[in-house]
């Protein structure tokens, strides 16, 4: 339960971060305002995807120890000699 909303923070940290551009902050949504702002779009696709897929891939490294750990359980929990 709280590595869900340790997942759930870190993609909404990831989403704001790309609004730091307007304080004068370097980050992905660069790409993003400088695109608005000269209508190339091909820079805001490039920094909505790249804001995307980091958020993305950083949940799912998040995920993987709660899939690892309950893997691990269950395979723990079978024993070959429980059934003779």
């Amino acid at each position: 339960m709280i590595l869900a909303g340790i997942r759930t923070a870190a993609a909404w940290v990831i989403g704001t971060a790309t609004l730091s551009t307007p304080v004068g902050q370097t980050s992905l949504g660069n790409y993003i305002f400088s695109g608005l702002q000269t209508e190339n779009w091909i820079y805001v696709l490039f920094g909505c995807v790249a804001a995307a897929a980091l958020a993305l891939i950083v949940d799912r490294l998040l995920a993987s120890p709660k899939t690892e750990s309950s893997s691990a359980q269950r395979r723990g929990s079978w024993h070959p000699l429980r059934d003779c």
